[in-house]
């Protein structure tokens, strides 16, 4: 029977995705967390010219919840994000081909466990994100009818964009249609009718990777 190497393990896809996961669980969704503490804050103190405070109190601290459940998930999930280097590092006998096969079995668990972790920390985040979004929005709105300038309507609206570019982006990260996403429907020679949902598909939620693999790609398959 032969012996499986967890130095030929597959890598992760992309190569960056451990550095990627931490960026987003141990920088951005602190710092998003911080801010939606600081909004809620601020509608305290200014409810009486809000339209709906208690909605945008709910929405960021829905959102607040959110962000610290991804720097749970992260936090969990750094325990499994090992390569095969730092794991054989902790065994005198690395070298024996026993002690080596069970270690990539234990890698592969620990890829499995670290896929989970991050999966839930991205859901959580998209779905923060979002809430953050509408609650900012819902905090501009004021109590008094006369207070919506042009500049202040426009203000919204821009939010309101954001909200739906988000939402949209959710969707389509948990059902991304096929025909939505096939390289080819994005070419210049087919019409623009056949084109322009891919497009859009494409600027909202960009595929991962981002752009069309080699004719013959030989990377790896994916963490």
């Amino acid at each position: 029977m032969a012996v499986m190497d967890p130095e030929s393990a597959t890598p992760p896809n992309p190569y960056g995705a451990y550095t990627a996961a931490e960026a987003l669980g141990g920088i951005a969704a602190p710092l998003l967390a911080a801010a939606a503490v600081t909004l809620l804050g601020l509608v305290l103190q200014i409810e009486a010219d809000l339209r709906w405070p208690s909605l945008s109190l709910l929405l960021l601290g829905a959102a607040t919840v959110l962000m610290l459940r991804v720097v749970q998930c992260n936090a969990r999930a750094r325990g499994y994000a090992v390569t095969p280097g730092d794991a054989l590092a902790w065994y005198p006998d690395a070298d024996d081909p026993q002690r080596r096969q069970a270690v990539f079995r234990e890698l592969e668990r620990h890829r499995a466990a670290w896929r989970y972790w991050i999966g839930s920390a991205r859901r959580q985040y998209n779905l923060g994100v979002l809430l953050l979004l509408l609650g900012t929005m819902v905090l501009l709105v004021p109590a008094e009818a006369t207070a919506l300038t042009p500049v202040r309507w426009l203000a919204i609206g821009v939010l309101g964009l954001g909200c739906a570019a988000e939402a949209l982006a959710i969707l389509l990260g948990w059902w991304r249609p096929l025909r939505l996403t096939r390289w080819w429907l994005v070419e210049p020679g087919r019409p623009w009718h056949a084109r322009w949902p891919a497009a859009l598909a494409r600027r909202v939620a960009p595929p991962d990777p981002p752009v069309p693999p080699p004719p013959s790609a030989g990377g790896a398959p994916g963490a």
